[in-house]
């Protein structure tokens, strides 16, 4: 139970950090094979790993990358409503990094990122944050 507080927590603190001021400098590409809805389904901090416990009878909570360079953080309440979320912009950094622009008055956010070989499988790492460990959140591709 205890997993499944911190994991609730952890996800609520990505959604607050996601947050970051607006930025002109879009000349980076966006990665295409982030395009699309990925749902979140395990989580790993302090080398522990916890499945995330969407919500009874609802769509999956997780991610949406459009094509366009905009995300969504994708939550549902008990009557599988969508929750208010962090949304923004994003673009490609380098290699393995994604820039989260969000909403005024945060700091840009960069996350590292994965996707596995058959782009089935996203792995978001959140850096450290007031001293706190990194955390990774894992996704599987909605299709």
């Amino acid at each position: 139970m205890k997993q499944i507080k911190l994991l609730g927590k952890l996800f609520l603190l990505l959604i607050i950090v996601s947050c970051s001021k607006d930025d002109d400098n879009t000349n980076s590409t966006l990665p295409e094979n982030i395009f699309g809805k990925w749902d979140l389904y395990q989580s790993i901090y302090k080398g522990e790993t916890s499945n995330y416990q969407h919500t009874e009878n609802c769509e999956k909570d997780g991610y949406l990358f459009t094509s366009e360079g905009n995300f969504k953080v994708i939550k549902y309440d008990s009557n599988c409503e969508i929750i208010p979320n962090a949304q923004g912009k994003y673009e490609k950094y380098n290699e393995n990094t994604l820039k989260i622009i969000g909403t005024e008055g945060f700091d840009d956010v960069f996350w590292g990122y994965e996707i596995n070989q058959d782009n089935s499988e996203l792995r978001i790492i959140v850096p450290p944050i007031n001293s706190s460990d990194e955390f990774t959140l894992i996704f599987k591709k909605n299709n």
